[in-house]
C-alpha cells in the first residue's frame, strides 16, 4: 500500500536543451529537447527501502518511467516567488537533470518531507534563479508524491484512489504541558515552541516512515536538548520514551539536532520537549 504524502502541481516554461535519456522502458536512448512534460512527471514514487525513487509519465500507452538513486540527488532547490512567478521546488541530479516537485505555498512542506526521507539538503536560491514554472501557469494534472515500493505493479498505475496522510491520521502532537523551568522567560518558551511546531513535518516523517511497517505504532518521546546563543542545537538526547521503535527515536533526535532556533540571550540548557505519536 502506498502512502501519498502530498499533491503536486504541474506547469512548464521554455527550458534549455539538454541531452539525457529519460526512459527506462527499453526505448533506444535519444537526445531530447526538453518540454514541460519531460520535467514534470505525473507520479513520483519514493522507495527508501531501496534508496531509489521512480518518476512516471502516463502520456504514452506504456507508462514511461525512470529509476534514480537517492545518492544521485545533489540538492532540492527552493526558488522564491518573484514578480508574478510562483515559488517552486526543483530536484537536481548529479548528471545535470532537474525536475519540478512542487510549486506554490506548499513547496516548503514538500521539501522538508522529501529531504527527511531522502536524506538530502534544501538550498534556498535567489528569485532570479532558473525557473520551470512560467506565468501564467498552464493547466496540467497535478503529479503525486507516493511513498512505497517502486517494484509494486501499482507504481506504474495512475492512482484511482488517493489516500492522503493528513495531520489527523499521522501527526505527532505536542503535549500541552510543555513548560520548562530552564527557560528564563515566557517569550523564550514561545519562541522554542513555535520553531518546533513550524518544523513538525520533520518529526512527522520519522513516524510515518515506520508507521507504514507497524500500523499500531504509537508512543511518546521526550527530547532533552540545548540551544546555543546563535540558535543552533549543540546536543539532543532522549529524556524518556514509550516509543517501541528505536528507529523513530533516533530519527527524532537527529531532526532536533538539525533545527535552527531564534538567537537566544543565553545558552538554553536541558530543555525537554514532548512528542506524542499516534494515529488518531
Amino acid at each position: 500500500m502506498f502512502w501519498i504524502i502530498s499533491s503536486l502541481f504541474a506547469c512548464f516554461t521554455n527550458v534549455e536543451a539538454q541531452e539525457f535519456n529519460l526512459d527506462d522502458t527499453g526505448v533506444e536512448e535519444a537526445k531530447y529537447e526538453l518540454d514541460y512534460v519531460d520535467l514534470w512527471p505525473a507520479k513520483i514514487v519514493l522507495d527508501t527501502s531501496q534508496n531509489l525513487f521512480k518518476l512516471v509519465w502516463f502520456e504514452t500507452d506504456t507508462p514511461r518511467h525512470t529509476d534514480i538513486k537517492l545518492t544521485d540527488i545533489t540538492q532540492l532547490r527552493q526558488v522564491p516567488a518573484y514578480e508574478g512567478y510562483t515559488q517552486e521546488l526543483q530536484i537536481h541530479l548529479k548528471d545535470g537533470r532537474y525536475f519540478l516537485l512542487d510549486q506554490g505555498p506548499t513547496t516548503r512542506k514538500t521539501a522538508q518531507t522529501f529531504a527527511v526521507l531522502a536524506q538530502t539538503k534544501i538550498i534556498d536560491t535567489t528569485p532570479q534563479s532558473k525557473r520551470i514554472v512560467p506565468k501564467p501557469k498552464p493547466e496540467r494534472s497535478s503529479p503525486i508524491l507516493v511513498i512505497g515500493s517502486i517494484n509494486d505493479p501499482s507504481a506504474l498505475t495512475p492512482p484511482s484512489i488517493i489516500k492522503v496522510v493528513t495531520e489527523k491520521e499521522a501527526d505527532p502532537s505536542v503535549d500541552s504541558t510543555f513548560d520548562n523551568s530552564t527557560l528564563s522567560s515566557a517569550a523564550e518558551k514561545v519562541s522554542i515552541d513555535q520553531t518546533i511546531k513550524s518544523n513538525m513535518v520533520r518529526f512527522r516523517s520519522c513516524y510515518v516512515k515506520e508507521g507504514r511497517k507497524s500500523p499500531d505504532l504509537k508512543g511518546r518521546i521526550d527530547i532533552k536538548f540545548t540551544v546555543e546563543t546563535d540558535g543552533s542545537v549543540s546536543s539532543a538526547e532522549i529524556a524518556s520514551s514509550s516509543m517501541p521503535s528505536p528507529l523513530v527515536e533516533k530519527c527524532v533526535v537527529q531532526q532536533m539536532q538539525g533545527l535552527r532556533f531564534e538567537p537566544q540571550p543565553e545558552i538554553q540548557k536541558d530543555i525537554v520537549y514532548p512528542f506524542v505519536f499516534t494515529k488518531q
